[in-house]
């Protein structure tokens, strides 16, 4: 009994390790991070490409009061001046991030007018059911991974179900001892003969 428990804590810790490196890969295919920004022109900062669609969202830390969401077609039309006409406007900001929901797909880049490499991130999701599955998926292993550790702990320190018999002692001499136990069976080989 003890061994069936241990293999069967091992087998959860398996399936555990396996859905949480399944959810974990699943989530940084749907996930990517931009912090590094290209100068195209003196104290202009521009993001590489970000390619959203329809269900993808977008958080930007720290984002810059100089700078925005730009669409792509017009990148070429934005200076310090007119950023505020072609930037797109946060579905919501707070605790230092803002945020871009049900944004058209497309291609987008973020923008900054400052004089030194902005601090700024961008993280982009991808499909939102499909982050949710993964994360699902993780949390479904890291389950499994502590039950599994659990039961495997128990049957490794469980006590075996059987009494243990000294050895040199046969079932007979130790049944006999025992008064709780009926006695051993006659021996009929020795009545035949």
């Amino acid at each position: 009994m003890r061994k069936r428990t241990v293999i069967i804590g091992l087998i959860l810790l398996v399936i555990g390790i396996a859905f949480v490196a399944g959810g974990v890969a699943g989530l940084r295919g749907t996930t990517s991070a931009i912090s590094t920004f290209t100068q195209p022109k003196t104290g202009e900062y521009v993001s590489s490409e970000v390619v959203l669609n329809s269900t993808s969202t977008l958080v930007v830390r720290s984002p810059s009061s100089t700078g925005g969401l730009v669409p792509a077609q017009s990148l070429s039309e934005v200076n310090q001046t007119s950023l505020a006409t072609y930037a797109l406007a946060a579905n919501s900001t707070r605790g230092g991030s803002a945020s871009y929901v049900g944004l058209k797909g497309g291609d987008y880049y973020y923008v900054i007018f400052t004089s030194s490499q902005p601090t700024t991130t961008i993280i982009v999701t991808g499909d939102l059911a499909r982050t949710i599955g993964s994360g699902i998926l993780a949390l479904i292993g890291g389950v499994l991974f502590l039950a599994g550790l659990i039961v495997t702990i128990i049957g490794a320190i469980r006590k075996s179900d059987k009494p243990k018999q000294p050895p040199g002692v046969t079932d007979a001499d130790y049944y006999s001892k025992r008064q709780d136990s009926p006695p051993p069976p006659p021996n009929t080989t020795a009545l035949e003969t």
